[in-house]
């Protein structure tokens, strides 16, 4: 009788801490409670064919209205999306304008003609190689840098709340295993 009653103990607690575990999980939350009227996403979605960019201009618990670049407003259903990403800005581009402007000054300071001779202020030619190269390299990394600060590019987050994406399993399971040893 000792040995049931020490069993249906630990059945029992087991079980008890799988519930109390299991009711403190935070709500899942949806969607529409993450995305904002005005915010700038990219969709992936089993209804359209292409991955559209756009404008959130409505979304509830079923449809999501988006206005995609250059067009008119979209109506998807929220069970069609396999992806979604959230744009976070824009951010300038001056590092790797910079990195393709050293990298094409130094490749054309080889191309400049040298001249010991006839070199100088007014002079169309280099005095030296290193010179010919340092003088290429900061003039066209100054100017890569400068239009790399003017190309913007953006910047994605992906977000999963609430999306189906292939293969992953729709309903949840709760595992619990006891050895108990006599």
């Amino acid at each position: 009788m000792m040995r049931f009653l020490r069993v249906l103990s630990v059945v029992t607690l087991l079980f008890g801490s799988a519930t109390l575990g299991a009711a403190q999980e935070p709500p899942e939350a949806s969607l529409a409670s993450m995305l904002a009227v005005g915010t700038r996403v990219r969709v992936l979605s089993t209804a359209v064919q292409t991955r559209l960019r756009g404008v959130v201009v409505a979304v509830d618990e079923t449809v999501l209205t988006l206005v995609p670049d250059g067009g008119l407003p979209l109506k998807i259903p929220l069970r069609s999306v396999t992806g979604m990403d959230v744009s976070l800005g824009q951010k300038s581009n001056w590092l790797k304008g910079l990195g393709i402007g050293v990298l094409s000054g130094v490749a054309l300071g080889f191309a400049f003609p040298v001249d010991r001779q006839d070199c100088g202020p007014e002079a169309p030619n280099f005095c030296s190689r290193g010179e010919a190269i340092a003088g290429s390299t900061i003039v066209f990394g100054a100017l890569g840098a400068g239009i790399g600060a003017f190309i913007k590019s953006d910047r994605w987050a992906p977000i999963s709340v609430g999306l189906q994406t292939q293969g992953a399993a729709r309903g949840r399971a709760v595992a619990v295993a006891a050895a108990v040893q006599f």
